[in-house]
């Protein structure tokens, strides 16, 4: 039965159901508040229920109470707040969610709650014990039955002839009702205003709201409203749902360990006699410095008790370390943890190791540690810390090499181990070479200054005629049949005489050999034996297109300070070009060079194909490059503009007419100024323009389809090539040539230089210096997507093969211009 008011005495609280109703209210011969049977001996009041809702009506001929300061003459609903008053004691009415809460205050002992007695015993005690035989609700407000003892045959017909009508709209109103409850209760009962008559697993009710009951061990009890609606027959059907379980969770070796059940934190261990809805739950346990815990329990719920007792594994690892000499202090990722020797505990995971020590380098390692692991690592080495020494020289700009390592140029400061000695090499060009053994001293800066001394060679010149007059780097020094002594640079020697054609030509003494030469010069009036031709075709099917000085042309390379992107080593300095040449329109190919090497692979790049037919030869080295060339001039009955010494291939100087790589001078002449269409202060600085990024598709460089093999791209360009592109895929520039810029960079025939030496003598048709150990290169490959690296005015090096780095074909022409 579904429980409809609660009445408080002396702090206690009692029950009342539906089927309690209707309740007396009285007072005890003490004068105290009675409720149910004891008040019904001499009732003031009746508590009643209609369709769930509670009321109060006085008792007729007795002393009415008072409801709310007011006496009670009719029926009233009860509402939370209220207060009756019956013989100088109060109840006070309150709402406990949804159930009436009536507190009686003055009570000397608990409360004496028991339903009318409804038993027809005429001798006992509950047989006379009044109950009233209808309570109508206030909305009908009607009076209760009084004590009055002698009934009128009449009342009795009436009686008789009621409840045969009660009986009779029963029948024909009544509706069938089936109650189902899952698992199968220990109790169960259907109450409401109009009591059930069960028949078999059936009820027969009147419609209208009312409360099915259920209870079973272990189970939660049920108490669920239902409205019985009229005709046909109702079933219900309801589920008992489990009490929860208690669950005990203990961990080992530490308690306090963080309990989660289902995500939610529970509390720590020990943890018990924690509810547990039944069902699979998930559980997760985690204490500083142990393994995670987790998984997952079936609580089977009824309140029944299960103790989860868990092992916590260690989550950390042992380290060691050790250092010569010992003492070194050891960082993991910035934290000193102590010093050397040291066995540590950190938890499991990816350290770098620092160790530190006064007067030596720091040294560092990283480690992995896995739980429960010991990882021991090799002693640290701690050297002495470097002394520091400037170095200058003079001249300036000698190359700078200690231990056969090349450092620099001078002047330079050299941070050097302090603990031994060191070789110290300085050379340069056209000076003789020093050498010496130096040492440093931690915390320490002395200067060593160095002077360099002139290196000369001989040239024994002699020209035809005799009496022509000769201009060494532009001065006039005589005749020019003379001895020269000449520092140990290039040089360049103008042989002239009225009536015949200035010869001009560059040697490079060497030292402790004499080099005899002989220059005829040509009458004006000769006729050239053959004009050269604009364009020429090789061997090997490339075209070549003629570069034609008919005066000399200056401009300028390199990159102003200021501008974005550049690199120290783009000095800018002014260059002339006087000798006219050839350059191929298109990069040499894959299937031009496997003429030559028939093995040849140039590769792939991240499943990318490079090696095409007519994608541009690359994987090649510089020396490769110039080995081609010499096969393709003997091809072409050239004379070969290199030579092989030792495995090496040496530029043949003066450079005659074979097959070579452009200059730097001339690469950029053909980029940056577009053959001479562009004047020389006014120099390309992409090779779309001057404007970043490019628009349309002018070269193919580190675009969007690119992005799956390069982590830095050109946003929002694309040339529909990730890799290598055909030759001559995209528009030539106005010089006729393809892909100076993007496609693969480009070897060229100079030695690296960094060119910071520069003076104000203007170069002539330079070729770089005359040895060293890389090579330029110049131009943007598809690899390249920065600003830096597209510039023209990039200068990049290298001495071994890439993957974007192939070359193009140049020469001089074979006579000069008229």
């Amino acid at each position: 039965m579904t429980v409809v008011l609660y009445v408080e005495r002396m702090g206690r609280r009692g029950d009342i159901q539906s089927s309690d109703l209707p309740l007396a209210i009285g007072l005890s011969q003490g004068g105290e508040i009675e409720f149910g049977n004891a008040g019904n001996t001499a009732p003031s009041a009746w508590l009643g229920e209609h369709f769930g809702q509670i009321f109060i009506q006085p008792e007729i001929g007795a002393v009415a109470p008072r409801f709310n300061g007011a006496a009670l003459t009719s029926s009233a609903w009860l509402t939370s707040g209220d207060e009756i008053q019956i013989g100088g004691k109060r109840i006070t009415v309150a709402d406990d969610g949804g159930v009436i809460v009536l507190t009686a205050s003055g009570d000397t002992g608990p409360p004496v709650l028991t339903p009318p007695n409804r038993a027809s015993d005429g001798n006992s005690q509950a047989s006379r014990v009044r109950t009233p035989e209808h309570l109508p609700p206030p909305s009908a407000p009607g009076l209760l039955p009084g004590r009055n003892k002698h009934r009128g045959v009449r009342n009795w017909l009436i009686g008789v002839f009621a409840l045969l009508a009660l009986g009779v709209t029963f029948v024909l109103v009544a509706t069938p009702v089936r109650v189902a409850v899952t698992p199968e209760p220990d109790r169960m009962s259907l109450t409401g205003f109009a009591p059930p008559i069960p028949i078999g697993e059936r009820y027969l009710v009147l419609p209208g709201d009312y409360m099915v009951s259920a209870e079973k061990a272990g189970f939660r009890k049920l108490a669920q409203p239902v409205a019985v609606a009229f005709g046909g027959e109702s079933q219900f059907s309801f589920e008992l749902r489990k009490l929860p379980g208690r669950l005990n969770v203990r961990t080992r070796p530490v308690s306090g360990a963080r309990v989660e059940i289902g995500g939610k934190l529970a509390g720590e261990t020990p943890l018990e006699n924690f509810e547990v809805e039944p069902g699979r739950i998930a559980l997760s346990i985690t204490a500083p410095r142990y393994q995670p815990y987790a998984s997952s329990i079936d609580i089977a719920g009824m309140g029944e008790s299960q103790t989860v007792d868990v092992e916590l594994v260690p989550g950390w690892g042992t380290l060691v370390v050790d250092s010569v000499p010992p003492g070194a202090k050891v960082s993991l990722y910035d934290e000193v943890v102590g010093s050397t020797p040291l066995r540590t505990e950190p938890m499991a995971g990816t350290y770098r190791v620092e160790l530190r020590a006064s007067g030596r380098k720091p040294a560092s390692a990283t480690v992995r540690i896995e739980p429960t692991k010991t990882v021991k690592l090799p002693p640290f080495m701690l050297e002495k810390i470097d002394g520091i020494f400037a170095l200058t020289t003079d001249p300036p700009g000698a190359t700078v090499s200690v231990n056969g390592q090349f450092l620099g140029r001078s002047p330079i400061k050299l941070a050097l181990p302090s603990d031994r000695g060191h070789r110290l090499v300085m050379t340069k060009l056209g000076q003789t070479p020093d050498s010496r053994t130096i040492h440093v001293t931690p915390g320490r800066m002395p200067a060593l200054h160095v002077r360099l001394e002139p290196e000369y060679g001989n040239i024994f010149l002699s020209s035809r005629p005799a009496d022509a007059e000769l201009k060494v780097d532009g001065k006039a020094v005589g005749s020019a049949t003379r001895r020269l002594r000449l520092t140990t640079l290039a040089h360049r020697l103008e042989i002239s005489r009225p009536g015949y054609v200035t010869e001009s030509i560059t040697v490079t003494p060497r030292k402790g050999i004499a080099k005899k030469l002989i220059v005829r010069l040509k009458r004006t009036e000769e006729p050239l034996a053959k004009a050269n031709p604009d364009n020429i075709k090789t061997t090997g099917g490339q075209i070549l297109r003629r570069v034609l000085f008919r005066k000399p042309s200056r401009f300028f390379v390199g990159a102003a300070r200021r501008e974005a992107g550049r690199r120290s080593n783009e000095t800018r300095y002014e260059v002339e070009l006087t000798r006219s040449f050839y350059i191929s329109e298109k990069e040499v190919t894959n299937a031009e060079f496997r003429k030559f090497r028939r093995l040849h692979r140039s590769g792939t790049a991240s499943g990318q194909t490079l090696d095409g037919s007519d994608q541009p030869v690359a994987s090649v080295s510089w020396d490769d490059a110039a080995r081609y060339l010499n096969w393709l001039s003997a091809k072409d009955g050239l004379f070969p503009a290199y030579r092989e010494e030792t495995g090496k291939m040496i530029p043949v100087r003066p450079t005659p007419n074979g097959y070579r790589m452009p200059t730097e001078a001339e690469w950029v002449y053909l980029a940056r100024y577009e053959g001479g269409l562009r004047a020389g202060d006014k120099p390309l600085k992409y090779g779309w323009g001057n404007a970043f990024p490019p628009v349309n598709p002018a070269g193919n460089i580190a675009d969007s389809s690119a992005s799956s093999l390069l982590s830095v791209t050109v946003g929002g360009y694309s040339d529909g090539f990730a890799a290598a592109a055909p030759v001559g895929e995209f528009s030539p520039n106005q010089a006729g040539l393809h892909d100076l810029s993007g496609n693969v960079a480009e070897w060229c025939y100079d030695y690296y230089d960094t060119y910071t030496g520069i003076g104000s003598r203007v170069p002539r048709d330079p070729m770089g210096p005359v040895g060293g150990r890389h090579h330029v290169v110049r131009g943007s490959s598809w690899r390249y997507g920065t600003i830096t690296e597209l510039r023209l005015s990039y200068r990049d090096y290298a001495d071994k093969p890439r993957d974007d780095l192939g070359f193009r074909i140049a020469r001089y022409a074979n006579k000069p211009p008229k």
